[in-house]
C-alpha cells in the first residue's frame, strides 16, 4: 500500500520477483504502473540488487510513496544488533537504478518497517525484535544506528 501518485490516497501495490505493480485507485484491475526494483528477473540488468524485504515510503518528502527494500540483516552481534543495507528508489519507474540512495542501518530485530517517526514528512527505517519486544527507529535515511529504542 502507498500513495503512488501523490493524491493523498493509499492504493494497492504488489511486488513479484522484483517487478512492482502499482494501482492508483482502490478498484478492481491490473497495475497501472509497473517497473523493476529489487530481485532481478532472469536476464535483467545486474545493477538491481536482491532485496530481502520490499517496503514503500515517501523517502524524499515529496508526497509520493516509492519503493524501498532491505538487504539483510547481516550477522547478529552479541548485543543482538545487526546491520542491514537499505536501498531506496525516489521514483515509480525503473529508469534511475544508479541514483537511488542506499545506507546501512544498525538495529536490533529482523522485522523491518517504515514511517515518519519525527514528523518531517519523510519516511525512514524501523526494526522490531520479536524475541525481546524492542522497537528501534531511525529518523534519517543515512548510515547509522537507532534514534529511538523502546519496548
Amino acid at each position: 500500500m502507498g500513495d503512488w501518485n501523490g493524491d493523498g490516497t493509499d492504493t494497492p501495490g504488489v511486488v513479484r520477483n522484483g517487478m512492482w505493480y502499482l494501482r492508483n485507485s482502490n478498484t478492481t484491475g491490473i497495475g497501472e504502473v509497473s517497473f523493476v526494483f529489487g530481485p532481478p528477473p532472469p536476464g535483467a540488468d545486474p545493477v538491481v540488487n536482491t532485496l530481502d524485504a520490499a517496503l514503500a515510503g515517501d523517502w524524499d518528502g515529496d508526497g509520493t510513496d516509492t519503493p524501498g527494500g532491505v538487504e539483510g540483516p547481516g550477522e547478529f552481534e552479541q548485543d543482538g544488533f545487526a546491520t542491514a543495507r537499505w536501498r531506496l528508489h525516489n521514483s515509480n519507474s525503473s529508469t534511475d537504478y544508479a541514483r537511488f540512495p542506499s545506507f546501512s542501518y544498525r538495529a536490533r530485530g529482523k522485522s523491518f518497517f517504515t514511517g515518519d517517526w519525527n514528523g518531517d514528512g519523510r519516511f525512514s527505517p524501523g526494526a522490531f525484535d520479536t524475541e525481546r519486544g524492542i522497537w528501534s527507529l531511525r529518523n534519517a535515511n543515512t548510515d547509522g544506528g537507532t534514534d529511538s529504542v523502546f519496548r
